[in-house]
This record gives structure tokens, C-alpha cells and sequence, in this order.
């Protein structure tokens, strides 16, 4: 079948493309391996914000007596799970359903391109052109023992089952922060090593003065300028061995987060000749790349890492692939000016 646009990628950025697309006449089609609204509402943010804001009540209760108010409760793990199972499939039949009101399909499929007009998902389809939008994807730190028992990236922390006793989070970013603040409120003891000097590299300093009292306040430990060497099964269950500039440190937990970031996802794309970096692959300020007909827009750009940052780029690429010419002005969006391609 032949389309006149395909957006490889059902994630923020891909299917508000494709929406604009559809909007400005286009025949299109949306292919995505998993489920419709990629990592940010099944994997990321909106998972996340649920465990967050059973944290947020934890700490409410905690300090009602404050004001007179005297509480008790106890966490059902399984009723959290099931809110966040049942707040995630809400949002993604609500994706779906924008998806059908603007006529666009939606192959559930994974895509991989045969040539720079045709891509393999189930069959074969082809387009004029072509917006890939296919996100990050976990990164693991070559790390011994990270394939042990207990070791997790955020995806398995947010099929929570048990409370773990304590844990150990390597890395200090947005992601790793939250889930220290989620697993302090729900009993955990929590430990964070980064390797950098400072954590949240990417917000303001004040930032930081905000977020290490609050730290310090919960009993968080933090270690900085901290690398990890090794993990290893103990009698408590794991054993994290790092180093810092000038000792050797060792602390034992129950389970390991790891939350080093996140990396382009560029599987599907090797027949094409595409300009690419470190990070990702390069486009314009209009999100074309180096072959004419092809654009990417979000995590797979090496950019910065938000899901409207992404939506963003998908309506600067579907506006220019229909001629109507729009650049994305990055310096709208905060952190940006850190950012260098």
C-alpha cells in the first residue's frame, strides 16, 4: 500500500505529526511496534506521575498532624498498580481514538526500512516521505552484574510488586530523582550515585539548592563524583562497589535502579544513508535530514528528551513536508540553551 506520508513511531511527536498531517490533507499512516503513545504515556511520564502522586499524598498524610490531624494507612501495592494500568490505557484508546477521528492508519507493527521509499512492517508499504519519530530506549551502563537478579531500569520500577527494603539508584537525572522521592515516601531506604559532580545537569543551579535539601530532609543519601564498578549478589541481596576520586565504597540494597538516561533508537533504520551524530540522527530546524523526502523529530534526534519538545518538532516536520514553510524556535523551550547538537 502506498501512502503519501509514514511516520514510524507512535509516541508524542509521531502522532501529533501525523495528526497535522492528516490535517493538511495527506494520506497517512502511523506505524508502531507497541502500543500507541510510546514511552512517555506507557513507559515514562504518566506511569511515573501516578506512582508520584500516591508519593505526594504519603507525604501529605505523613505531615497532617501538623495541623491536628491525625492519620493512619498502608500501601496495596497491587491497587497502585492497577490505577496507573488503568490512567495509561485510558490515554492510549484516547490516542487511538484521535488516530481513527483523523483517518489516519495505524500499523502495529515494528518497522524497518527496505530502501529510502519502502519499509517492512508485517508487508511492505511505501510513501513519498517519511517522518521518523521512533524515540530512545534505556540506556544500560556496561556495568558487571547488571544482569543480576534485582537490577532494574524504570520500566521494571513501575511494575512495582513490593515495596523493596532499600535501593540503590545509579544516576541523578530527572528520572532517577523522581523514583528516590516515590520509593522514599513509600518506606524504602535510598541511596543515589552519580558520577558527575553535580545531579540534574541540565536545570538552573538554584534548582539543585531546592532539591538537595529536600534530599537530606527525606535521608537520602547522595553520593556525586561517584562511579560505579561493580554489582554483586550479598547476604542482604545486592552489593554496589564505586569509586570516587579518591576512596573505594561499597553499600549494600535490596535492589538496583539503574537510571543512566536514555539513548536514540535507531534500530530499523541501517539501509538508509542518514546523517547521524552520538546522539542521533541529524536534521534541520525544520526536522528534514539529509535525504530530502525523510525527517526525524524527537528522542531519535539526540535532542532534548520531553515529550513537547517532541509534539513541537512533529508539527514543524508534517508543516514543511506540506509545504508550509516552519522552523521550531528551540530558544522557547527551557534548558534549551545547554543544549548543543
Amino acid at each position: 500500500m502506498h501512502y503519501d506520508i509514514i511516520v514510524i513511531g507512535g509516541g508524542p511527536g509521531g502522532y501529533t505529526a501525523a495528526i497535522r498531517a492528516s490535517e493538511l490533507g495527506a494520506k497517512v499512516a502511523l506505524v508502531e511496534e507497541k502500543k500507541l503513545g510510546g514511552t512517555c504515556l506507557n513507559r515514562g511520564c504518566i506511569p511515573t506521575k501516578v506512582y508520584a502522586h500516591a508519593s505526594t499524598v504519603i507525604n501529605d498524610m505523613q505531615n497532617a498532624y501538623k495541623f491536628g490531624v491525625l492519620s493512619q494507612y498502608q500501601i496495596d501495592i497491587e491497587r497502585l498498580r492497577n490505577q496507573k494500568i488503568n490512567t495509561v490505557n485510558t490515554l492510549v484508546n484516547g490516542v487511538g481514538y484521535l488516530m481513527k477521528a483523523h483517518g489516519i492508519d495505524v500499523i502495529n507493527k515494528r518497522a524497518r526500512f527496505i530502501d529510502d521509499h519502502t519499509v517492512e512492517a508485517g508487508t511492505t508499504y511505501t510513501a513519498d516521505k517519511f517522518i521518523i519519530a521512533t524515540g530512545s530506549k534505556t540506556l544500560i551502563p556496561k556495568i558487571q552484574g547488571m544482569e543480576l537478579e534485582g537490577v532494574m531500569t524504570s520500566d521494571e520500577a513501575l511494575e512495582l510488586k513490593s515495596i523493596p527494603e532499600s535501593i540503590i539508584i545509579i544516576g541523578s537525572g530527572v528520572i532517577g530523582l523522581e523514583f528516590a522521592h516515590i520509593y522514599n515516601s513509600f518506606g524504602s531506604k535510598v541511596t543515589i550515585i552519580e558520577m558527575m559532580p553535580d545531579f540534574l545537569p541540565m536545570l538552573d543551579r538554584d534548582v539543585d539548592k531546592v532539591v538537595l535539601k529536600d534530599l537530606k530532609n527525606k535521608n537520602i543519601n547522595l553520593f556525586l563524583n561517584s562511579k560505579v564498578e561493580k554489582i554483586e549478589k550479598s547476604d542482604k541481596g545486592l552489593k554496589v562497589l564505586f569509586s570516587t576520586a579518591d576512596a573505594k565504597s561499597e553499600a549494600e540494597c535490596t535492589n538496583v535502579l539503574v537510571a543512566a538516561g536514555r539513548t536514540a533508537n535507531v534500530n530499523g533504520i541501517e539501509n538508509l544513508d542518514l546523517s547521524m551524530n552520538k546522539k542521533g540522527i541529524c536534521v534541520d530546524n525544520r526536522m528534514k535530514t539529509n535525504i530530502e523526502h525523510i525527517y526525524a523529530i524527537g528522542d531519535v534526534t539526540g535532542t532534548i528528551q520531553l515529550a513537547h519538545f517532541a509534539s513541537d518538532q512533529g508539527i514543524v516536520a508534517a508543516n514543511n513536508i506540506m509545504g508550509n514553510h516552519m522552523e521550531q524556535d528551540s530558544n522557547t523551550v527551557p534548558r534549551m540553551y545547554l543544549y548543543k547538537p
